[in-house]
């Protein structure tokens, strides 16, 4: 379905959830997230049993956070940081919240994994931290909205990530909200 039949689907039902949940549970939707996830933590597209392992497995419900957490916490990725506990621990800061590790935090995480800590459970830990969610929500909201995320709406989202609300319902909710739906009429009508 192109854009000629999400538009008379929305138009035909007025359901703006159903129809946001539709485009975020395609195959298109989730090869993208899958592809988006391989270049940012392996820095490379994804291989084709990759891409349809872990397409399979965001189509049976595996929330996209756990599969970043995987690919971040993997052999290729440890490898690609140095293949020692602090090279990962800062390959992980730097893409997970976008900034080198403060020297407590790698002198943490790199105790951690040193004692038995797997790097995907450090992984996961990152990508739901409070930090990670602001900086998620901030994202979205810019190429969502192409605007900062208002106060409010920072904490609002930033609380529902790091409460396990995964980052597709964000999207979706965002999607679906008057402000991205007038926005949109508007952009496609000027």
């Amino acid at each position: 379905g192109g854009l000629v039949y999400w538009v008379e689907r929305l138009w035909r039902t007025g359901d703006r959830n159903a129809v946001t949940g539709a485009l975020t549970s395609s195959s298109e939707y989730r090869r993208t997230l899958v592809r988006a996830a391989y270049l940012t933590y392996l820095e490379r597209d994804a291989d084709p049993a990759g891409l349809s392992y872990w397409m399979g497995k965001l189509a049976s419900g595996t929330p996209v956070e756990t599969m970043e957490a995987n690919l971040l916490g993997s052999n290729e990725a440890f490898n690609l940081a140095g293949a020692t506990n602090a090279g990962f621990v800062e390959d992980a800061f730097q893409k997970v919240l976008e900034r080198p590790a403060d020297p407590s935090g790698l002198a943490y995480w790199t105790a951690k994994l040193d004692a038995g800590t797997t790097r995907t459970g450090m992984a996961i830990t990152l990508i739901r931290s409070g930090e990670s969610a602001r900086l998620r929500v901030e994202a979205i909201y810019q190429q969502l909205l192409d605007r900062s995320a208002d106060p409010q709406g920072l904490t609002y989202w930033s609380t529902k990530l790091t409460s396990g609300t995964s980052r597709v319902t964000v999207i979706r909710s965002i999607i679906a909200s008057d402000e991205y739906f007038f926005g949109a009429e508007d952009h496609l009508a000027g």
